[in-house]
């Protein structure tokens, strides 16, 4: 089945990188550079799932935010967190966070208390966050097709079963509660199917 939210998602971080890329922020090329000047090989604007990490030193399963003002505010702060659990949750990345005033005096040694890692790992997690952002977003998508249906049929009633007339009715099975109904064949009804109850808690906005 097609994922458009997979493509949405992927298309969006794709552009926001190139961005970020063209025009990366003052403290972080600045600590960039020290990396580079201390010889520690690292990645910069690396997509991780759902994320954008600032800096990845793959040697370490090691991701580096550089925090401008913006994260203190109480909002990007909360972003922040459910950022730092994917990364670990869904990758297994550590996460550093470094404020901008920060960045010029941060002792590098901190890097070397993370252990090594085998070569190929950090691109192996890299893999298994997008196989996670991809089932998540398929299962979203599922959900909403289901929601959608429901509303759709929630308006449409059935025909009620007449039992001298059994061959123009057919059986089926309430996608709510698993209850079995009779419906007319010309009743304009596709699956899911829904029982009286069930589809009046759908109009109540309630899934059964």
């Amino acid at each position: 089945m097609k994922n458009s939210k997979l493509e949405e998602h992927d298309k969006m971080l794709v552009e926001t990188r190139e961005r970020l890329l063209s025009n990366p922020p003052r403290a972080q090329k600045a600590f960039e550079k020290k990396l580079k000047d201390a010889q520690i090989d690292f990645d910069h604007e690396v997509i991780i799932g759902f994320y954008i990490a600032d800096i990845v030193i793959p040697h370490k399963m090691l991701v580096i935010e550089i925090d401008g003002s913006i994260h203190e505010e109480i909002r990007q702060r909360t972003r922040d967190k459910w950022k730092d659990k994917s990364l670990y949750y869904d990758a297994a990345f550590h996460v550093s966070h470094i404020p901008n005033g920060q960045v010029e005096t941060y002792p590098l040694a901190r890097i070397e208390l993370f252990p090594d890692v085998h070569e190929g790992m950090c691109q192996e997690a890299i893999d298994l966050a997008y196989d996670e952002k991809k089932r998540r977003l398929a299962k979203e998508e599922e959900e909403e097709e289901w929601e959608n249906a429901v509303r759709r049929n929630a308006s449409e009633k059935p025909v009620i079963y007449n039992s001298s007339d059994s061959s123009e009715f057919v059986r089926v099975q309430c996608s709510g509660c698993g209850k079995e109904l009779e419906i007319h064949k010309s009743t304009r009804i596709s699956s899911p199917y829904l029982c009286e109850p069930c589809r009046s808690k759908s109009r109540r906005g309630r899934r059964p």
